[in-house]
């Protein structure tokens, strides 16, 4: 609800919800538009870079359990 009070304003917005129904990246949405595909997966990528980065310095313990199944 605030997501969409503050899109309706001069405010750029982000939105997580979860569960997904049908994809993952439905979950994620910027000023109210879902994120494409290309975004999720370069994200992801992005993502899985910096943790075994963290990883290989200590800064990160273990793996995330999500990342890990």
């Amino acid at each position: 609800m605030m997501e969409s009070i503050l899109r309706r304003g001069s405010y750029r917005t982000g939105l997580y919800t979860s569960p997904h129904l049908e994809r993952i990246n439905e979950r994620i949405r910027l000023n109210g538009a879902e994120i494409g595909d290309a975004e999720f997966a370069a994200a992801f990528s992005r993502l899985g870079t910096l943790i075994e980065k963290m990883l290989s310095t200590g800064e990160l313990p273990r793996t995330p359990r999500s990342l890990s199944a």
